[in-house]
Order: structure tokens, then C-alpha cells, then sequence
């Protein structure tokens, strides 16, 4: 199985998260399906406890998954943000050799990252935990949608995996739309 190792990521985030006591509670699960190909498109960021190095997470947001290279076992990932979307930070996902859950990830600094769950269609919620000096840890979450709203329902029971998983309830900020407009990258 393959691992999607960061170079830059989506979540890592500037500073917005609380710092909580003891390393991060990532758990190696058993290999679990997670195809990449599927998760590609379009992503809005409905809810998140921080914004990431690409933009202060105000205004219109996007992130798009563009395509998956089978040969190289890599994504390309494009952030876009601002009124008409113009602003635009890039990065790429590779893929490793290795026995773990697929949908785990690692950033450039070895941060891990997790897509939580995804039905792929209309939801997903990737969580990261960066441990920051061996007795502390910080814990991010995004909820994302494949439009720009998620209902109470869909989100309180992403909100309680990321609990039964292992962290703490997210101070989860709900994204603002208002006045953006639907965008698809022209490839």
C-alpha cells in the first residue's frame, strides 16, 4: 500500500490551533480503502480550527486535488483564494512504498495527516497533529464539502469522529461564502 507524503500542506496551519498536553494521538489502524483518484476535484472549506500558509482563511476558498500520476504516485494540489479566486499557492502529495492506512499522510516536516472520512461525493474531514516540542501538541481539523454548505448533521458527526478518535472537541470556524462564486480551475 502507498502512503501520500506532503511536501506542503493544505493543513499545515499558521499558529491558530491550541496547544495540548502529550504527543499527538495518531493510531496506525489497519490498511483501510482509499482511493485517490476518487478524492480529486474540488474542495470547500466549510469548517476549520486553522488556516493554513496559503491564506488567513477569509474570502473565497478552494482547494482542488487536480490529478493523480499512477507513474509517479503523486497529486497536485492547488489552493486558490481571494474575491475571483486569482490568488494561488501549489503543492504536490507523493506516495511511498508502505504497510500503513492509505488514507494517512505526512507533510514536508513529517507532521501527520489524516483523511478521516470521505464518502467521497460530498464530504470529508482531514485532521493533522503536529507535535510541537515533545510535551505539547497542536490538533487541526477541516471539515470539507464538495459544495459550499454542510448540514448540522453531516458536521456534528464529523465532529464526533475526530472526538472518538482520539482529540480534543475542535473550536471549529464556519467559513463565510457570502458573495463567492462557484469555481472550476481551467486546466
Amino acid at each position: 500500500m502507498y502512503v501520500f507524503v506532503f511536501v506542503l500542506s493544505v493543513l499545515v496551519a499558521v499558529g491558530q490551533s491550541a496547544k495540548i498536553d502529550g504527543p499527538c494521538p495518531i493510531k496506525i489502524k489497519q490498511i483501510e480503502t482509499f482511493d485517490p483518484n476518487r478524492y480529486l476535484g474540488k474542495w470547500w472549506d466549510v469548517y476549520a480550527n486553522s488556516y493554513d500558509v496559503c491564506s488567513s482563511g477569509y474570502g473565497c476558498i478552494l482547494t482542488y486535488y487536480r490529478d493523480y500520476d499512477e507513474k509517479l504516485h503523486a497529486i497536485d494540489v492547488n489552493y486558490y483564494f481571494g474575491p475571483d479566486y486569482a490568488n494561488i499557492c501549489s503543492f504536490g502529495i507523493w506516495q511511498t512504498d508502505s504497510d500503513v492506512d492509505p488514507g494517512l499522510f505526512y507533510d514536508g516536516d513529517k507532521n501527520s495527516i489524516y483523511v478521516l472520512d470521505t464518502d467521497y461525493d460530498s464530504y470529508a474531514v482531514e485532521i493533522a497533529c503536529i507535535n510541537d516540542d515533545g510535551s505539547t501538541h497542536e490538533e487541526r481539523v477541516v471539515l470539507r464539502s464538495r459544495n459550499f454548505v454542510m448540514s448540522d448533521e453531516v458536521r456534528d458527526k464529523l465532529v464526533k469522529k475526530v472526538v472518538d478518535y482520539g482529540f480534543a472537541e475542535p473550536n471549529l470556524n464556519a467559513h463565510n461564502f457570502t458573495g463567492c462564486k462557484d469555481f472550476t480551475p481551467d486546466f
